[in-house]
């Protein structure tokens, strides 16, 4: 199941961290100042947005409860900029830590002007694997710094200096720059490209639209945007896509995730919300 969080924060994190081969930089403060083309405008949530997700994971045609991931969004300030501060902390349940216990935080500092992120860190604990990390976005400069990054308790990398694209997302920001995204004009099959700076390298990675369906939970029934999200091959998923239903209304909050993995498959069914900027109007 490593890394637990992952396959509900988008992506798939099994990549080693490639070291910077450019020399060592002591600081880099985010600049808001960015390529206007990947620029989104910020409608679909809110600081205050608290959302509560329960996954499932399946192994031999039997469905377990695996734990939960937490979402939440703050308003704050980074180096004197105003900026949403969004937090996802995801847990093994109890009874499953003997399975592969799980404690994993991730945290990202986003421009409301841009859905660019600022700065971007990580606490994970997986079994016996511990990581952290923390990196600063300067997209005018196209680079990010690595202020640090740990795994086992070892540090591996210290203001080191990589290069991306001017329109890259961290891995959490992701979710919040694609739900602000616009569909309404998509045919069947169209797609939304967006770039993820992931564990030292970028990826050109893509939204598919697959219509609308509705979906059943136990908060109720609603009309959904069904997406399917490009996967990262490697040792947590096997490529293709995950499928996503998001609310056919201005919140577009993920209702249910599916996805397979590389052993077995998993489901995500939102299970609590409040906050949300808008009305949840595509509730039935």
């Amino acid at each position: 199941m490593k890394p637990f969080i992952t396959f509900f924060i988008v992506l798939c994190a099994g990549a080693a961290w490639l070291m910077a081969s450019n020399p060592a930089i002591s600081s880099v403060q985010p600049d808001t100042a960015t390529d206007k083309s990947c620029e989104t405008v910020q409608s679909s949530f809110a600081a205050g947005e608290i959302a509560t997700y329960k996954i499932y994971y399946n192994w031999t045609a039997m469905w377990m409860s695996a734990g939960t991931v937490n979402f939440k969004v703050a308003d704050a300030q980074l180096y004197n900029k105003s900026a949403f501060h969004v937090t996802a902390i995801g847990k093994t349940d109890a009874k499953f830590n003997w399975f592969y216990k799980v404690n994993d935080q991730y945290e990202s500092y986003i421009d409301p002007k841009t859905m660019l992120p600022l700065q971007a860190s990580s606490k994970i604990s997986e079994g016996t694997y511990t990581k952290e990390n923390l990196c600063t976005f300067n997209h005018p400069q196209s680079e990010v710094l690595v202020n640090y990054y740990k795994r086992k308790g070892e540090l591996k990398a210290q203001n080191e200096r990589q290069t991306i694209t001017p329109c890259a997302q961290d891995l959490l920001s992701a979710i919040y720059y694609t739900r602000c995204m616009d569909y309404s004009q998509m045919k069947l099959n169209d797609k939304l490209h967006f770039d993820l700076y992931l564990d030292g390298k970028m990826y050109t990675m893509y939204l598919r639209y697959l219509g609308k369906e509705n979906v059943e939970t136990d908060l109720g029934d609603f009309r959904c945007a069904k997406f399917g999200l490009q996967l990262l091959a490697g040792d947590v998923f096997k490529g293709g896509e995950m499928t996503i239903w998001s609310t056919d209304d201005k919140n577009r909050v993920p209702v249910l995730i599916e996805s397979p993995l590389v052993m077995g498959s998993v489901k995500c069914y939102l299970t609590k919300v409040s906050g949300l900027k808008h009305q949840l109007s595509s509730k039935l």
